[in-house]
């Protein structure tokens, strides 16, 4: 905002730490020539039409514009400008957190201390998974997508697969391979979502995605809630579809605490006996017993809770600043009919 102001604008500010309700983003658009607006701010015709004539850009602090109807802004002449880039590090750094936090169980392991259920080391207790030696899937190999892949490889991972239209030239010196996204979900140990949310991408992981992974897969998304289809995720869980996931991004945001995938819990009891059959399943196939004991049952169990975090993969004081930055001067490139630095076309 401080950019603005040593231009000379006009600003009319909503300084508070939540997102502007409704009724008072309409009652102040009314005649601006701009809009500083986040994600959490949906911006349709009503807002359009409230805001009238004088309106000529809009520019959201973030890197995904799926809450501005983007064809009725164009086709009202109205630029629109994003923060693409400056987020990038942050994100992918952010998702690798969660990978391993996901993975080995930290949350989990932390809960453990705070209800005094710490009570000695045990050769099995709070075991999880190590991302050396696993293959790594990423849907969606943009900027962030490359980012993370970057990261991955100080951890020995096997080999990193990739979705995308076409093969990006990136991917070599990066050790991934174009794959198709069902064999990308059939073979992947860990499985990260970074795309961007579109029609094609919304509801992108269902029943039948979730139906296809391993029951030791670990699901990641730090893209944005609305490309998983959540019940399908909780079922998933539920049923030992998948081992764990860990997301940053949910629908809704904030999602209310009583939500059900916010409580599952591991299987207690059965987590020694679910990594032996686990053991047993991978190197002699399917076995529904042990003795005299069925478990035909137990090995479609989850092993851990879902971690979830409150959509903070750019929250670093560097991004923020940054991406404010880039948001005013797109607006004040566009009101001096010049190139923004981030326009969506």
């Amino acid at each position: 905002m401080h950019c603005l102001h040593c231009y000379r604008y006009d600003v009319t500010a909503w300084t508070e730490e939540r997102p502007i309700p409704r009724d008072v983003l309409l009652r102040q658009i009314k005649g601006k020539n701009a809009l500083f607006c986040m994600l959490t701010d949906k911006i349709d015709k009503e807002v359009l039409d409230t805001a009238g004539k004088d309106l000529r850009v809009i520019a959201t602090m973030s890197v995904g514009y799926d809450h501005i109807d983007v064809k009725e802004t164009k086709s009202r002449g109205i630029r629109i400008g994003f923060t693409p880039e400056v987020l990038t590090d942050a994100v992918a750094e952010l998702t690798i957190g969660l990978i391993l936090a996901t993975a080995r169980r930290m949350f989990e392991a932390h809960d453990q201390i705070v209800e005094g259920k710490w009570s000695a080391w045990a050769p099995t207790w709070m075991c999880g998974v190590e991302l050396k030696r696993s293959t790594v899937g990423i849907v969606g190999f943009g900027r962030i997508g490359q980012a993370v892949a970057q990261r991955l490889q100080g951890f020995g991972v096997e080999r990193i697969l990739y979705t995308s239209r076409s093969e990006k030239r990136e991917a070599k010196g990066l050790g991934a391979t174009l794959s198709s996204l069902e064999n990308l979900v059939e073979v992947s140990d860990f499985i990260i979502v970074t795309c961007a949310l579109m029609p094609e991408t919304t509801g992108l992981f269902s029943d039948a995605l979730f139906d296809k992974m391993k029951p030791t897969a670990i699901f990641i998304n730090t893209s944005r809630g609305a490309v998983v289809d959540q019940l399908a995720l909780q079922r998933a869980l539920e049923k030992g579809k998948i081992l764990a996931a860990g997301i940053d991004v949910m629908t809704p945001e904030p999602i209310p605490p009583t939500h059900p995938l916010l409580k599952l819990k591991n299987c207690g009891k059965y987590i020694l006996l679910y990594i032996y059959i686990y053991i047993l399943y991978t190197h002699h196939g399917h076995i529904t017993c042990i003795g005299s004991l069925d478990i035909s049952g137990l090995t479609r169990l989850s092993l851990f809770v879902a971690v979830s975090l409150p959509h903070i993969g750019s929250a670093t004081t560097w991004a923020r600043s940054q991406m404010s930055v880039m948001t005013a001067r797109n607006i004040i490139a566009a009101l001096d009919s010049q190139v923004m630095p981030a326009e969506v076309m």
